[in-house]
């Protein structure tokens, strides 16, 4: 019997041909061909709004990063169409070597694309962390079951920090950035072991569930971190009158 921890034999996938197309860009920011290639990408995963209400206001400033797996047209590789982008995932600061990361996205036909789903994922938090210890975080509802499990699992830890809504409570989970990447064992393996699924079972496993629950856009146990979400401001409306005072004789 084989054990978990086993890498299986070489086998074919029905995402072999395209992931060997593929190439990995960090956007820090945007010229016209990825904008289109990043607008149309969410126009055909079905969320075309989230371009202009998430990622254009979250990708201002130079704390700001995308991470897009992109396949080129092969001619002419340049001009309105010539990249496509077929994952995504994007990443901000939100305070110093503190990052609030999104969902990573494919397209639709690529959804169950774990080896790229997981790939990605490893290149923005290997990123994140180049330039030292940095953290990666996630706003989860309280009472949460899923999400603060698997994020516990993977050595997240809930901080006093929260956003209250109109419908709930949601608190900061924070962990380092190495520690969840040796958690769902991403350090182990190398990109094209990833692509290829040449990888142990369990990795495949940790990654499949992680990956899938940290989605905001399909959960409602997360909340995106909308970018100064963090500052405070002066709520609308009348402001209340001050207590009575009791007067001593």
């Amino acid at each position: 019997m084989t054990e978990s921890s086993e890498v299986p034999e070489a086998r074919t996938t029905i995402y072999d041909t395209l992931n060997d197309r593929l190439r990995f860009e960090e956007f820090a920011e945007l010229d016209d061909v990825a904008t289109i290639g990043v607008r149309t990408f969410f126009r055909e995963i079905g969320v075309p709004h989230l371009f202009e209400e998430y990622v254009l206001p979250t990708f201002k400033g130079p704390d700001s990063l995308i991470f897009a797996a992109v396949a080129d047209r092969p001619w002419p590789p340049w001009g309105h169409g010539s990249q496509t982008v077929v994952a995504f995932v994007q990443a901000h600061a939100i305070s110093e070597n503190s990052y609030a990361v999104g969902p990573v996205l494919l397209r639709n036909d690529m959804a169950a694309n774990i080896g790229l789903r997981a790939s990605l994922y490893k290149e923005a938090l290997e990123s994140l962390s180049r330039q030292g210890k940095a953290e990666v975080n996630y706003l989860v509802i309280e009472g949460s079951v899923l999400a603060d499990h698997l994020l516990t699992s993977a050595g997240f830890k809930r901080t006093a920090d929260l956003v209250q809504t109109d419908e709930a409570k949601y608190f900061f989970y924070n962990a380092d950035c190495q520690e969840v990447l040796k958690y769902l064992q991403l350090d182990k393996v190398s990109l094209p072991e990833l692509l290829t699924l040449q990888v142990a079972p369990e990795i495949i496993d940790r990654n499949t569930m992680f990956l899938a629950a940290m989605d905001w856009i399909s959960y409602r146990e997360l909340l995106p971190i909308w970018r100064g979400g963090l500052r405070e401001g002066i709520p609308g409306g009348v402001p209340p009158p001050p207590p009575p005072t009791c007067e001593v004789e």
